[in-house]
């Protein structure tokens, strides 16, 4: 079942369509333009990216070939290092072992003033119990009463008791003093010979890493400005993105050229109902606008105009009116008039057509 439209409907429903088939034009020749843009970028891309893909060959090619020729120096390079790093440790070593018998020495010159100083307390000891020894068994000899006799000799013994056993902590002490400070002499020459030994091998190496030295620096100025790995393993890489720049080229155009393709077509597609929704609109003003009823000129060349309306104007909407015959007063409403007298002979138009207020 087909709904007719009033001619209001209608009028209203043609403007509709051409404000956003209007817009839908302007929207679809943009896009038209920039697909147009993206083709131009891309033409000629397949060309361009065989040149870049040989280029990235050429380079590779130059750099991976560089680097085998150097090859033999990095090893060497290497090897020269590896021995030098050698000739560090046996420095290293002969720097502790000189360090360790420093420290040694000094620990033979603390603990034998020790000893000594044991010593002499061992030997004052023993003087102090004779001579107590010997005031005890004074007492014993000498006169007096019998009971302060023997409270002073009870107290001489105790003096001796505890000197003897002082006198036998300190023989104890100076015995273990004894073997550590020959422990510590026994490793202090050891190690100065290892020390010694250590220094006499880094000294027979300090010409070898003198000459190691020299010749690294050689090699190394042979080596400035090589190509390194890390440069050509990126000179590999570039070289496989421009391989896959120039496989996928020829598909990039054909995809820049169908896009451009199909943005005309939707453009031609909007632009024919915009037409097609100007066309409703002249078809939907003709059910208000028959004709126009010119009379005149008058004495002053001036003509009339009335338009003849088969419907009443909707509401929102108004005549509005122009001419090439020059200025029509007013330009809107159902009458004007118009002034040719100062135009040259001729015919002349006069058109009136809906307009929103």
């Amino acid at each position: 079942m087909t709904t007719m439209m009033t001619p209001t409907e209608e009028l209203i429903s043609a403007d509709a369509d051409i404000k956003a088939t209007e817009q839908e034009v302007t929207d679809r020749e943009k896009a038209e333009q920039d697909a147009q843009t993206a083709a131009d970028d891309t033409r000629g891309l397949e060309a361009a990216a065989k040149r870049d893909l040989q280029n990235a060959q050429d380079r590779y090619r130059v750099l991976s070939a560089a680097y085998e020729e150097a090859k033999g120096l990095r090893e060497e390079e290497k090897r020269i290092e590896e021995e030098l790093k050698e000739i560090g440790r046996a420095e290293q070593v002969r720097d502790a072992m000189q360090t360790a018998a420093t420290d040694l020495d000094g620990a033979v010159n603390v603990v034998t003033p020790l000893e000594t100083t044991t010593q002499q307390a061992k030997d004052t000891t023993e003087d102090a119990k004779s001579l107590v020894q010997e005031a005890a068994q004074q007492v014993a000899s000498e006169g007096g009463q019998q009971k302060s006799r023997s409270d002073i000799q009870n107290r001489l013994q105790a003096i001796i008791t505890k000197l003897g056993a002082d006198s036998n902590q300190l023989q104890t002490f100076y015995t273990e003093l004894q073997g550590f400070l020959k422990s510590l002499k026994q490793q202090d020459k050891v190690v100065k010979a290892a020390a010694t030994k250590a220094a006499d091998a880094a000294k027979k190496l300090e010409a070898e890493k003198k000459r190691l030295q020299e010749k690294l620096a050689e090699i190394e100025g042979k080596l400035n400005g090589q190509p390194t790995k890390q440069e050509v393993d990126q000179a590999a890489a570039d070289r496989d993105t421009a391989r896959r720049r120039f496989e996928d080229a020829p598909g990039v155009e054909r995809q820049a050229q169908e896009a451009l393709t199909l943005a005309r077509e939707m453009r031609e597609d909007a632009q024919r109902r915009y037409r097609e929704a100007l066309d409703q609109r002249e078809r939907a003003e003709r059910l208000f606008i028959t004709d126009i009823d010119i009379t005149g000129p008058n004495a002053a060349g001036t003509f009339t105009a009335i338009a003849v309306l088969a419907e009443r104007l909707p509401s929102g909407y108004e005549l509005k009116w122009s001419s090439n015959a020059g200025t029509v007063h007013p330009d809107t409403g159902p009458k004007v008039s118009f002034d040719t007298g100062t135009l040259p002979p001729g015919s002349y138009d006069i058109a009136v057509s809906l307009a929103h207020k």
